[in-house]
């Protein structure tokens, strides 16, 4: 999130430096999510990291022995 937070910061500061802004002191906020490819659920990337996965992924899982 950082290289993404810098990048897009320098970008409205150029803008803004260039006039194509109407001002440069905009907050950047970055939100990384994940969207799964089973079932389209979407969450950030730190609670998919937390549960271990998507919950229609855990749960199938834990349900079938064979894919752990």
């Amino acid at each position: 999130q950082g290289r993404v937070s810098a990048v897009a910061e320098s970008a409205v500061s150029s803008l803004a430096n260039a006039g194509e802004l109407d001002r440069g002191d905009y907050d950047v906020l970055v939100d990384v999510r994940a969207v799964c490819p089973n079932c389209g659920s979407d969450t950030t990337v730190g609670d998919l990291i937390r549960e271990g996965g998507c919950s229609c992924t855990t749960e199938s899982n834990s349900a079938d022995p064979d894919q752990n």
